[in-house]
């Protein structure tokens, strides 16, 4: 949350200065001098309207230059503002959007505009494929054309679809021909509406830039038309089969909407159908001339969760809501009924018993809750059974302080589940302990307060041949093989059988680049079987050179016998796996630095050494 606000913060401070080199805000009645009924007469009431909105801001010398060309950056820190990116209640689709969105953002290190971007992405206006075209430093100052204005005028509209579908490039401007392609059905489009006109000359002019002044102009029509009204709440409950949505806006105040497929529904700026909605989701609803417009989905904001067992204890008073559970700590493996805490409810706060909405008053002593917090007030109090049971396949075992699975549900959702110490565990039919579950096992478990109580397991054998192209070590010890062009990760278990060239080896005898029969159980592999060629190579060693562009390297390796150290140069072969040992992520050769302590593993080939594969370790 602290990176969100500073985001917002400098975006702010950064907005306040953009569009112009240096702005200041002027007082509602004020007039730019260089903007006259006889040189603006067209243009004159929709700069004074901008300037008044705050939505297009004049110089510091009182004028409002109206010939300057408006850069494509720009254009969408305009666009933004219309469609409601400063709105109070779009505040979290903004913070929602930079969650989603803010990584992407980043890499362009905008001088402005961060949040106004993420909010346009959220809303479908651009997409993280045209990022680069419109704010990368070497285009976002650019002048936006005016073909350019139309599609993202129409997609501010939430035309896409019909155009998409619909509409006829059907234009009788002279200079139809030279629109591009792409851009025609939308120029169609707000020509068709009024939202933007052709020349004097009854010419498009698609290719010149848009001015100061005749964006004030369609900015101002553009307002006209998305003159919404906005609402927000937290999803109560959802009837996929008469497609009825219910949005807590307050304690006392339940939004009812039907949601046709004409509604436009999304989340994170990508278009979603009813299935896709769940209770519990923040739902911000927008309203033109009174009625359903589209309603914005996004995760409700999380400070903490917290589990335990309803204790029957609830209140109301004057402050609101409360409720009274016996918490359960991170690594507790049973309910500790000392630990009681009390939470109050928001006002907006949704109440689900085995995912249906209820009352606070049904819900019973001993049930197993889920609390969803924000700012420490209850969002969403989900309740269920304290007994239950969790089928699907084991993705992970995490052998940590505390012993866990993450299980793959048979719906899709992938939970951590605690495993209770004294867990009773049959697998393949036999009492094992429950060490002996495997990553890929097929699984039933028993549950109680969400601790695995007892675990029914099966586990399909199978046997893989393919290249060793990663190996990975840490807590949990995995490798990639690639068979048949394709790379798949495994576990390994602690005592997996390894033999390397009819010699019984271990994990850390492993190198890529080995071709290697593995056996498996599920996901795991519980041994191996490699032959180790003689002219493979380790070399351990400090860069001194990289050159990406002829993939060559040199370092500086010590001699195993002499401990002299010898400057070598090593090719990289293009297909050379290069993975940072911390991190455990594949890097470019270009990631590659002097002094940086690496392990190239390969083969000699005519006298130079080439690398299959590169360990950065240091």
């Amino acid at each position: 949350m602290k990176k969100i606000i500073q985001k917002t913060l400098a975006a702010v401070t950064a907005t306040t200065l953009a569009l112009t080199t240096s702005i200041t805000v002027f007082a509602a009645k004020e007039k730019f001098p260089d903007v006259t009924k006889d040189s603006y007469g067209w243009a004159i009431e929709a700069i004074e309207s901008m300037a008044n909105d705050g939505i297009i801001k004049g110089y510091e010398d009182g004028s409002f230059k109206p010939a300057k060309t408006v850069s494509k950056l720009e254009a969408l820190v305009l666009i933004s503002r219309i469609i409601g990116v400063n709105e109070e209640s779009n505040a979290r689709i903004v913070e929602s959007a930079w969650e989603a969105f803010g990584d992407e953002i980043g890499k362009y290190e905008l001088p402005y505009g961060n949040n106004e971007i993420a909010y346009l992405l959220s809303k479908g206006v651009i997409s993280t494929a045209e990022l680069e075209e419109y704010i990368d430093e070497a285009h976002r100052d650019d002048g936006l054309k005016r073909h350019e204005v139309a599609v993202l005028l129409s997609k501010a509209l939430d035309a896409e679809r019909i155009i998409t579908a619909d509409m006829a490039a059907n234009l009788e401007y002279k200079d139809t021909s030279d629109i591009p392609a792409k851009s025609k059905k939308y120029v169609a489009y707000v020509s068709s509406i009024g939202l933007m006109q052709g020349m004097e000359d009854n010419t498009f002019a698609p290719s010149q830039a848009v001015t100061r002044a005749q964006a004030a102009v369609v900015l101002q029509k553009l307002k006209d038309m998305t003159s919404y009204d906005y609402k927000q709440g937290i999803v109560s409950s959802v009837d996929q089969t008469s497609r009825l949505i219910k949005i807590k806006e307050s304690e006392d105040k339940i939004l009812s909407h039907y949601v046709t497929t004409e509604i436009i529904t999304r989340y994170n700026g990508k278009t979603i159908g009813i299935n896709d909605i769940a209770v519990g989701l923040e739902a911000i609803v927008t309203y033109k001339d009174g009625q359903l417009y589209a309603i914005d989905f996004c995760d409700a904001l999380i400070d903490d969760v917290v589990y335990g067992g309803f204790v029957g204890s609830a209140s109301t008073t004057a402050k609101g809501n409360t409720v009274t559970i016996n918490v359960l700590g991170e690594n507790d493996t049973a309910l500790n009924t000392a630990n009681k805490a009390t939470y109050k409810l928001d006002d907006k706060c949704v109440i689900t018993y085995n995912d249906s909405t209820c009352s606070l008053a049904s819900l019973k002593s001993g049930y197993y809750v889920k609390l969803t917090l924000k700012k420490g007030v209850v969002t969403l109090l989900e309740a269920q059974s304290k007994e239950g049971k969790v089928t699907g396949r084991v993705n992970e075992v995490i052998l940590d302080s505390t012993y866990k699975l993450k299980i793959e549900e048979n719906g899709g959702e992938v939970k951590d589940y605690l495993v209770k110490s004294d867990v009773k565990v049959m697998r393949n039919g036999k009492n094992v302990s429950a060490r002996e579950i495997l990553a890929g096992d097929s699984i039933t478990a028993t549950l109680n307060y969400g601790i695995i109580t007892s675990i029914t397991a099966t586990s399909k054998s199978s046997d893989k041949t393919g290249v060793i192209k990663e190996v990975i070590i840490s807590k949990s010890p995995r490798i990639t093989i690639t068979v048949d062009g394709v790379d798949t990760t495994y576990y390994m278990t602690a005592d997996a059988k390894i033999t390397l060239s009819g010699v019984e080896s271990d994990f850390y005898d492993l190198r890529v680049g080995l071709a290697a029969n593995v056996e498996l159980e599920g996901d795991t592999v519980v041994a191996l079987e490699s032959v180790v060629a003689d002219d493979v190579l380790t070399w351990s060693g400090t860069v001194i050179l990289v050159n990406s562009s002829y993939g060559l390297i040199q370092m500086d390796v010590m001699d195993s016998v002499t401990g002299q150290i010898r400057t070598e140069s090593v090719f990289v072969k293009s297909t050379a796996s290069i993975v940072d040992y911390e991190t455990q992520k594949t890097k470019k050769l270009s990631a590659l630095a002097p002094g940086m302590k690496i392990n190239v593993t390969g083969t000699m080939q005519t006298g130079v050494f080439e690398a299959g594969a590169i360990i950065i370790i240091g």
